[in-house]
């Protein structure tokens, strides 16, 4: 029970930091069909990912669960990096890069390690 607001959170911040990222091109149908969500949801998207992600990691620490706190961590790190807001992208990235690492996770630690190199 605990676990399904955590993983709301993680999911929706997620999206958010994606939108917040610009990672995603979308077709002129896409736009048109989805116009009112991209209307009301792209301009704060930054906002509602730091929000969602950052309730994320208190909460992960909260329940011990280092798999979102870092997945969480990531993203929350690559869209600050995409802000060009390096002091706070380092600050997340290296949390997520830490956890990775106690986890044994090198997929995911090869991937933070590609953004920390970017911004040097």
């Amino acid at each position: 029970p605990r676990f399904s607001p955590l993983l709301a959170d993680y999911v929706l911040g997620g999206i958010f930091s994606q939108i917040a990222r610009g990672e995603h091109s979308l077709s002129a149908k896409a736009i048109f069909k989805n116009f009112g969500f991209i209307i009301q949801n792209v301009p704060g998207a930054m906002k509602k990912a730091e929000k969602y992600l950052m309730r994320s990691i208190e909460e992960g620490n909260n329940v011990g669960s280092d798999f979102i706190v870092s997945q969480a961590s990531y993203d929350l790190g690559c869209a600050y990096c995409a802000k060009n807001e390096k002091n706070k992208a380092l600050r997340y990235l290296n949390d997520a890069k830490d956890i990775f690492q106690r986890m044994g996770a090198d997929l995911q630690l090869k991937r933070v390690q590609d953004v920390l190199d970017r911004l040097d």
